[in-house]
């Protein structure tokens, strides 16, 4: 190997390392930060823009249609019930939406 290939493989590598430790710091601040079951909710309509994720109605419309608001459900399609979690497993979905996915995870054999 010559020195340009040498320090291009150790450039690649500590660019690498970085980026792993700013996504490890990264998880853990969003972990961290929103503490609280509400804050947690919050937090996560916000970051999914109040959209649910599957169909992309708005908190507007399905208020309207439904009477209530979006739904913040864990990856299981599940509404969000556990005190300690991390945001990034919570995802925000219409009460239709939610009600197709908890039933596929049903099928599946998880339970509410």
């Amino acid at each position: 190997m010559n020195f340009e290939n040498i320090l291009a493989t150790e450039l690649a590598r500590r660019i690498a390392v970085l980026l792993e430790e700013r996504l490890r710091a990264k998880k853990s601040e969003s972990i961290v930060a929103v503490s609280k079951r509400s804050d947690i909710k919050k937090h996560v309509l916000m970051r999914d823009g109040f959209r649910c994720q599957w169909c992309a109605m708005g908190e507007g419309e399905h208020i309207e249609k439904y009477g209530i608001p979006l739904i913040v459900s864990d990856s299981d399609g599940f509404r969000y019930k556990k005190r300690e979690c991390n945001p990034d497993q919570l995802r925000t979905l219409c009460c239709v939406c939610r009600s197709r996915r908890a039933a596929a995870a049903q099928r599946l054999g998880r339970t509410a």
